[in-house]
């Protein structure tokens, strides 16, 4: 009995925990919580915060913008270039509790990459959280067009994830007790 507790315990703590993991933070939202400066053959900014590509169709500095519907504690962003021919290139992620759009020229940027890259080039900025609700990619490849796959936003889970894991450790320590006593 006390190993078949053991192994309850222990699957509802892992359960639990990986609740608390953090996601793609700016995946599966509407439709309209996406933007970009141009997209080309059906490859747009929501297609790449949902795991495929965005692709400007032309070059020079092109951006895409997710709303993340509310402030979030930010604190990695990933993602791929993809680009032809390979070359120079460059992304500046700006992350703003407003929307950027076009505006970006004017503002500093919370984050810049610069080198060159080959298509498949993986970028990827690890940091303390940084609160935004916008979060906006510039990126320009010296090729013909500017392009980016799989798009990753990190966030810290919010506080009802910690206090939903809790409760289920909480739970599970007054079964045990429960059993324990009987």
């Amino acid at each position: 009995m006390k190993r078949y507790l053991l192994a309850a315990s222990i699957a509802a703590l892992v359960s639990l925990s990986s609740a608390a993991h953090a996601t793609n933070a700016a995946a599966g939202l509407p439709s309209a919580s996406y933007s970009d400066s141009v997209d080309w053959n059906g490859l747009n900014a929501e297609s790449l915060f949902n795991g495929a590509s965005w692709n400007a169709g032309t070059g020079g500095p092109q951006w895409v913008q997710v709303d993340l519907l509310d402030t979030k504690q930010i604190t990695a962003i990933s993602y791929l270039t993809n680009q032809l021919p390979d070359g120079h290139s460059w992304q500046k992620i700006f992350i703003s509790n407003t929307a950027i759009g076009d505006n970006w020229t004017s503002l500093t940027p919370s984050l810049t990459f610069e080198g060159d890259t080959v298509a498949n080039t993986p970028i990827s900025f690890s940091f303390g959280a940084i609160s935004g609700r916008y979060v906006e990619i510039v990126a320009y490849n010296e090729g013909s067009w500017t392009a980016l796959q799989t798009a990753s936003i990190t966030a810290v889970p919010e506080p009802e994830t910690y206090a939903m894991m809790l409760a289920g450790l909480g739970l599970v320590g007054a079964i045990a007790r429960r059993r324990k006593a009987a």
